[in-house]
């Protein structure tokens, strides 16, 4: 997989991309619908965070978006695409996003997590630090997970 910065004209096959794999969750065509606004990807997303695309020889597989901070960034999206779940494409992704924000100064990535990956975070080292209420018609205790990812500290090669 190759990663690469988001360019604009990107907007579309990302928002599609994120639907689908939001939608892989067997959320209803509704509550989707409902969030579609806060799911689009726009060129002011692309402007404001930095957001970047794996692709593979066959098109986008995935993206992410970090919205850097002084120690701590956020996790603001990463997605893969349906097809590719359970090949790499996330942890790739992911790794990415944590090499990324630790080459910057970061020392951990916050993460505000779809209720299904949170056990894919947890496996990459994130700790669950709280959670958001965020109910749903077909799930009324349905809570988002806050997730903090503690990023190595950088190895100095002076002696």
């Amino acid at each position: 997989m190759l990663i690469r910065p988001a360019r604009q004209g990107d907007e579309q096959a990302l928002t599609e991309l994120l639907l689908r794999s939001k939608a892989h969750w067997q959320y209803t065509p509704e509550q989707m619908e409902a969030w579609r606004p806060e799911l689009t990807i726009t060129s002011e997303t692309i402007a404001r965070e930095i957001v970047f695309v794996g692709e593979t020889e066959e098109g986008i597989a995935g993206f992410g978006s970090l919205t850097p901070g002084p120690t701590r960034w956020v996790l603001e999206h990463l997605w893969v695409e349906p097809r590719w779940i359970g090949r790499g494409i996330g942890k790739g992704l992911l790794t990415f996003a944590c090499q990324l924000a630790a080459d910057q100064g970061a020392i951990e990535i916050s993460i505000d997590a779809e209720p299904n990956a949170e056990a894919f975070y947890q496996a990459f080292g994130a700790t669950r630090v709280g959670f958001i209420a965020a109910p749903i018609d077909q799930d009324l205790f349905r809570q988002r997970p806050q997730l903090v990812l503690r990023l190595p500290k950088p190895t100095s090669l002076e002696t």
